[in-house]
C-alpha cells in the first residue's frame, strides 16, 4: 500500500496521510469502505474498500455440526390454530458518534490539527449603532428644548429621534449576532476565517498556499488596535474588517507557515 494517501469527504480533502494513519482512521470507524481515497491530492479517487490490505476481515471459524437428536414422538397440540412465529428484529450496526466542538473552527479541524491562535472582532465593530443612539439623543434633546410656538418642528425632531433609535436597535442586534458567530483562527496547518451568521463569509487555506496576508489600519485602527486583514491566494483576495490585533494574527500566520 502507498505511503501517502489523501482522503475526500464532506467536500474537503484531507492529507497527506501515511498508511499507518489511514489504518488508524479505519480502526476508529472514521473511514468506511465507501470513503473516497487517492494517492495524490487531485485523484484519481477510488472507494477505500478497493485498497488492498486496508480492510482485513478476520477468518470465520466453521461452526460445528449439530449433534443428532433422538427422535421423540410429539403429541399433537390441543389447539389446532396455527402458531405464528415472529422473526427477530434486524440488528443495525451503528457507527460511533464523533465528538465535535461547539464552534465552527473546532468542528472542522483535520486529523492531528491543533489551534495555535484565536482572534475576534474588535468592539469598534459596534460604532454604527452607537452613532444612531447618539443621533437619536441629540434629536430628543433638541426637540424637547423648543419653545411652545415651535411645536411642529419639535414633533418632527422627536419623530426622527424615534426612527434613529429603531435603526440603532436593528443595527446593534445584527452586529451582535455577527460578533458572537465570527471566528478567526490559525492552526498548525491552516488559516480559518469565518465572519457573519446569516450572510457568512469564510476562508479556509493551507498555510503553504497563502500568497500574502496584509493588514490595513487607519489612524483609529492603530490607536485602538483593530484593522482589516486581506488574504490573497492566486487571483482571489478577501478582506475581513474590524479584526482585533490584526498584526499579531499576521505574525502567527507567518510563524507557523512552512518555510
Amino acid at each position: 500500500m502507498p505511503t501517502s494517501w489523501f482522503v475526500r469527504g464532506g467536500g474537503k480533502v484531507y492529507g497527506p496521510l501515511d498508511s499507518a494513519k489511514l489504518k488508524q482512521l479505519v480502526s476508529a470507524a472514521k473511514i468506511d469502505q465507501t470513503t473516497e481515497v487517492a494517492q495524490t491530492e487531485n485523484g484519481p479517487w477510488v472507494p477505500a474498500g478497493r485498497v488492498k490490505g486496508l480492510f482485513v476481515q478476520p477468518p470465520i471459524a466453521p461452526s460445528p455440526a449439530p449433534a443428532p437428536r433422538p427422535s421423540v414422538p410429539v403429541a399433537p397440540p390441543a389447539d389446532p390454530s396455527p402458531v405464528v412465529i415472529s422473526s427477530p428484529a434486524p440488528i443495525v450496526a451503528s457507527r460511533p458518534a464523533v465528538k465535535r466542538g461547539g464552534s465552527y473552527v473546532d468542528a472542522n479541524l483535520l486529523p492531528n490539527e491543533q489551534v495555535v491562535y484565536r482572534a475576534h472582532l474588535h468592539w469598534f465593530y459596534f460604532l454604527r449603532p452607537v452613532f444612531w443612539f447618539g443621533f437619536a439623543f441629540l434629536m430628543f434633546r433638541t426637540g424637547a428644548g423648543m419653545k411652545a410656538g415651535e411645536q411642529d418642528a419639535s414633533v418632527t425632531l422627536i419623530t426622527i429621534g424615534v426612527l434613529a433609535v429603531m435603526a440603532g436597535i436593528v443595527s446593534a442586534l445584527m452586529r451582535a449576532i455577527t460578533y458572537w458567530t465570527s471566528e478567526f483562527a490559525v492552526t498548525n496547518r491552516r488559516v480559518i476565517m469565518k465572519q457573519g451568521f446569516i450572510r457568512r463569509k469564510t476562508m479556509e487555506l493551507m498555510l503553504g498556499k497563502v500568497d500574502s496576508l496584509s493588514v490595513d489600519q487607519g489612524i483609529l485602527g492603530r490607536i485602538f488596535g483593530y484593522g482589516t486583514v486581506r488574504v490573497t491566494v492566486a487571483t482571489e483576495k478577501q478582506g475581513f474588517s474590524f479584526l482585533s490585533n490584526p498584526l499579531e494574527f499576521r505574525r502567527q500566520v507567518q510563524l507557523h507557515a512552512p518555510t
